[in-house]
C-alpha cells in the first residue's frame, strides 16, 4: 500500500541562432521523477542562456551566460516507512476499528501508512549561475580579460506532522511543524592580462598576470513548534503553537561570511617541444586569519624535457613518448570557519542580576589571533613513458611533501580558555614516496578496445 508504478518524463527545448557577430544558444529542460514510493515526486526546470558578441574585427568579445535549475518535491523520503513496511507485523490491522491508526510505542516500529499519510510538507530550492566576461585583444596575442560571476543558491523547506501522527498519538505533540531556510550567494571577480607568442627558432612563451576577488556569504534560519490548535495551520503559521512560547522548541538563524583575495601570474616557455620551463607565484590573503597572518605567498616552479625529441631517442621505433620532468611549490589551506581568529559570543545559562535571573552573554569559542596558513611544500621528479604505439605507458614519480603550520583542533585546559578545544597552527607531516602506475592495451581493434591499469 505504500508503493507505486513510477511515473517519469523529460522535455526539452533547445534554440541555436545567430548573425556574423552574435551567436546565442538557449535551451530550457523539464524533469518529472517519481519514486518507487507513494508521495515521493520531484520536477525539476533547467534554464540555460549564453550570448556571445564580437566587435572591432574581434578585438573585443562579450560573453554573458545564464544557467541553473529549479526543484521543487513534497515531504522528504523517510527511510522508517520502506524500513517500518518491511518489519510491520502483518497480522496487526494498520486501523483499529474506531478508524484511528494504530501505533506502538517502541523505538523503530512505527505503522507506515500513518507515517507517510499523516505528514504534509513542500521542498523547493532554486540555484542561479551568472557569468559576464568581456576580452580585449588590442594586438595579436595579447587578451585582456575581465571575468563577473554569481552563483546563488536558495533552499524553503516547510514540514507538518498532523494531529493524527504518532508525533501526538505516542508523543503528545499535538501537532508538529518546521521551517527552515537557506542562503549560499559566491560572488566573483578576476581581471588577467595574457600574452602568448611563439617566435623563431621554435621558442613559445605564455605569460599571465592576474587578480581575484570572492566573496561568499551563507545563510540558514530553522524553527519548529508543536501543540497548535488545527491541523489547517500546517507549516504557516508557527506562532500559532505554544511550544515556542514555553520554551521546548527551537528557533536559530546564522550568517557567516568570508573573502579570498589573489595577485598571481604565470610563466611557461617551451623550445622545440623538447624543453619546458614553467614559473607561477600567487599571493594571498583570506579573512579567514588573524590580522598579522591573512597573506601568504606560494611560488612553484617546473621544467620538462621531452627526451623522445631528441636525436638519440627520435628514431627508437618501440619507443612512443618519453618525457623526464621535475617540479617545487608551495600550496597553501585555510581553515572551514570563518571566525576561528576572532572572539565570538553567544547565550548561555544563567546569572543573577539586578534582582532578577537573566541569560548570560559568553564566549562561544577560544579565539586564536595568530592563526595563519598552512603550508604543504612539494618536490617531485617523474618519468612519463609509452612504448609501442601507446599500448604500454606509464610514470614513476617520486616525491617529498611537508606541510608546516599544520591547522588541527587541539585539546587545551579549561581555565585559562573558556572551551577545551582552540584551532591553532602545530606540528609538521612529512610524506615521501615512490608511486608508478602502468596502462596497458592487450587488444585493440576497430570495434573493441581492451584498456587496463595498475
Amino acid at each position: 500500500e505504500i508503493m507505486q508504478t513510477p511515473f517519469n518524463q523529460t522535455y526539452s527545448i533547445n534554440l541555436r541562432g545567430g548573425s556574423k557577430n552574435t551567436n546565442y544558444i538557449a535551451s530550457f529542460d523539464y524533469a518529472s521523477n517519481e519514486g518507487l514510493v507513494k508521495r515521493s515526486k520531484v520536477e525539476t526546470i533547467f534554464p540555460r542562456l549564453n550570448v556571445t558578441h564580437r566587435m572591432f574585427d574581434n578585438r573585443l568579445k562579450i560573453d554573458a551566460g545564464l544557467s541553473g535549475y529549479q526543484q521543487s518535491y513534497g515531504i522528504p523520503y523517510n527511510t522508517n516507512v520502506y524500513q517500518s513496511a518491511l518489519i510491520y507485523n502483518p497480522t496487526q490491522p494498520i486501523k483499529d476499528e474506531n478508524g484511528k491508526w494504530t501505533e506502538v510505542a517502541r523505538d523503530l516500529y512505527y505503522n507506515p501508512l500513518a507515517l507517510l499519510n499523516e505528514t504534509q510538507g513542500k521542498n523547493d530550492a532554486t540555484n542561479l549561475r551568472m557569468h559576464a566576461t568581456v576580452t580585449v585583444t588590442p594586438i595579436e596575442g595579447l587578451d585582456i580579460k575581465w571575468l563577473l560571476s554569481r552563483e546563488v543558491y536558495n533552499k524553503f523547506s516547510g514540514y507538518y506532522e498532523t494531529k493524527n501522527h504518532r508525533s501526538t498519538t505516542i508523543q503528545n505533540k499535538n501537532g508538529y511543524a518546521s521551517r527552515e531556510t537557506h542562503k549560499n550567494q559566491a560572488d566573483m571577480t578576476e581581471f588577467t592580462i595574457q600574452y602568448n607568442k611563439a617566435f623563431k627558432g621554435g621558442h613559445s612563451l605564455n605569460a599571465l598576470a592576474g587578480y581575484s576577488w570572492n566573496k561568499n556569504n551563507n545563510q540558514e534560519a530553522f524553527m519548529d513548534n508543536y501543540n497548535f490548535p488545527t491541523d489547517d495551520y500546517s507549516y504557516n503559521n508557527m506562532a500559532a503553537g505554544t511550544a515556542l512560547k514555553d520554551g521546548k522548541a527551537t528557533e536559530k538563524t546564522y550568517q557567516e561570511e568570508y573573502k579570498l583575495v589573489g595577485y598571481f601570474g604565470r610563466i611557461n616557455y617551451n623550445y622545440q617541444g623538447k624543453y619546458y620551463l614553467s614559473a607561477s607565484i600567487r599571493h594571498e590573503g583570506s579573512s579567514k586569519f588573524g590580522a598579522d597572518h591573512k597573506w601568504g605567498t606560494f611560488p612553484a616552479v617546473s621544467i620538462g624535457w621531452n627526451l623522445k625529441e631528441e636525436s638519440f631517442l627520435k628514431n627508437v621505433r618501440f619507443l612512443s613518448f618519453m618525457k623526464l620532468r621535475a617540479g617545487y611549490g608551495i600550496t597553501g589551506t585555510i581553515p572551514g570557519s570563518p571566525y576561528l581568529s576572532l572572539n565570538t559570543l553567544d547565550l548561555g545559562g544563567y546569572g543573577y542580576y539586578g534582582g532578577q535571573w537573566t541569560t548570560l552573554l559568553r564566549a562561544s569559542s577560544n579565539p586564536n589571533s595568530d592563526l595563519r596558513w598552512e603550508k604543504k611544500k612539494e618536490t617531485n621528479i617523474g618519468l612519463d613513458f609509452a612504448f609501442f604505439n601507446d599500448r604500454i605507458s606509464g610514470s614513476i614519480d617520486w616525491y617529498n611533501r611537508d606541510t608546516d603550520d599544520l591547522i588541527w583542533d587541539y585539546t587545551v585546559s579549561v581555565p585559562p580558555y573558556v572551551k577545551n578545544t582552540i584551532t591553532a597552527n602545530a606540528g609538521s607531516i612529512r610524506n615521501r614516496g615512490l608511486e608508478v602506475s602502468l596502462n596497458f592495451i592487450p587488444v585493440k581493434t576497430k570495434s573493441f578496445t581492451w584498456d587496463t591499469g595498475i
